[in-house]
């Protein structure tokens, strides 16, 4: 597979790492993908939490969502995954990719597993006893 990267100008790149404090390559990803008006750079650039978005406010997404959920189970199933796994989707409206399979998920209090239990109402000390008592090897 052979990538194509259409030519940009390296001015405009060094301007934008400069005036938004970006390094080069978010500024070179930018220019290729022809976000170089101040608004549209402004929007990717963003990190303040008011700017997302509910999925749940869409048409119709608790039934993309139960898909997912089922979709995630069959993967692991398909895979012979066990424990705590963790499975990323991508969601283009109706539509759902599988990303990929993390079937090491971090447990730190950021980390997304455990924040998942805790809105499942599971605690933390449960979700790792559930965990132990799932782990070792198959007999």
């Amino acid at each position: 597979m052979k990538w194509n990267k259409a030519e940009i100008e390296k001015n405009t790149v060094r301007e934008l790492s400069g005036k938004y404090d970006v390094d080069l390559l978010t500024a070179s990803i930018l220019v290729r993908r022809g976000v170089t008006e101040p608004e549209q750079i402004k929007f990717y650039l963003e990190d303040d939490l008011m700017f997302s978005h509910n999925p749940f406010l869409f048409t119709e997404m608790e039934d993309v969502v139960d898909r997912i959920q089922q979709a995630a189970v069959q993967v692991c199933a398909l895979l012979g995954c066990r424990g705590a796994a963790r499975v990323d989707f991508m969601v283009r409206k109706r539509e759902f990719f599988c990303l990929e399979i993390n079937t090491i998920p971090g447990m730190t209090e950021t980390s997304l597993l455990p924040k998942a239990a805790g809105h499942a109402r599971i605690p933390f000390s449960e979700l790792v006893q559930r965990m132990l008592e799932d782990a070792g090897l198959d007999k």
